[in-house]
């Protein structure tokens, strides 16, 4: 298999838009199983990279308002075909959005608001296997514009790959990742994004795939 370097310049969509044509996981994550454990069902899910949406029907099928949204037009379109033959209605939907986009994302982000409010309902940020995937660019304005918008005890829950993961196999290597210092999205989340973190863990065991079993942070925090 060809290496390809992590550059912050290499075109993910284009490499996730092939895989997605070639690769369909049917079965949520450990992850979601979690966060299902954790989260009451009258919160709207926001799963944001959201791929082939495993996650995103567990979500759905277990009683939440939930939204899907990747770059991969391949993935949400395969997902919005699913939804067109069971006639899902508004509690699940799919969207092709550019969350590194400083004008989309803000705009996506307060549509979701104004539905958590005329609901009543709380908002829970998902992001499974999405930080280590962008930019810290992207990274900044996502987390600046949950920062901004989001309203008091909403949610962010994410797992990534961190920078004790680097050098662990793995079994799909050519595409962009990044590796992350944990313990300072911590204290960024805390200090700079106004969220209180109520739940952290990281190590092996996680999200094991065939031979590769990476190294992972989970968090959840509260916006205050």
């Amino acid at each position: 298999m060809r290496i390809v370097k992590f550059e912050q310049d290499f075109d993910n969509t284009t490499y996730w838009n092939e895989f997605y044509k070639k690769f369909y996981i049917k079965n949520e994550s450990s992850f979601c199983n979690y966060i299902k454990s954790k989260v009451n069902k009258e919160t709207i899910v926001v799963d944001l990279g959201c791929g082939m949406g495993q996650d995103t029907w567990s979500f759905y099928k277990d009683g939440y308002i939930v939204t899907g949204v990747d770059q991969s037009i391949v993935a949400i379109s395969h997902n919005n075909k699913i939804k067109a033959g069971i006639d899902a209605c508004n509690s699940i939907e799919f969207l092709n959005i550019d969350i590194s986009s400083e004008k989309i994302f803000p705009c996506f982000i307060m549509n979701i608001i104004e539905k958590a409010r005329t609901s009543n309902r709380r908002i829970l940020v998902y992001a499974r296997f999405l930080l280590h995937s962008i930019t810290e660019k992207a990274e900044k304005n996502i987390l600046e514009n949950l920062s901004e918008y989001l309203n008091e005890g909403d949610l962010f829950a994410a797992e990534f790959r961190t920078i004790e993961d680097k050098d662990r196999a793995k079994i799909y290597k050519n595409h962009y990742r990044r590796y992350i210092n944990s313990d300072k999205l911590i204290t960024n989340l805390e200090c700079k994004y106004s969220f209180n973190i109520i739940e952290y863990s990281k190590g092996t065991g996680f999200s094991v795939l065939n031979s590769e079993d990476p190294f992972l942070a989970r968090i959840i925090a509260k916006k205050s």
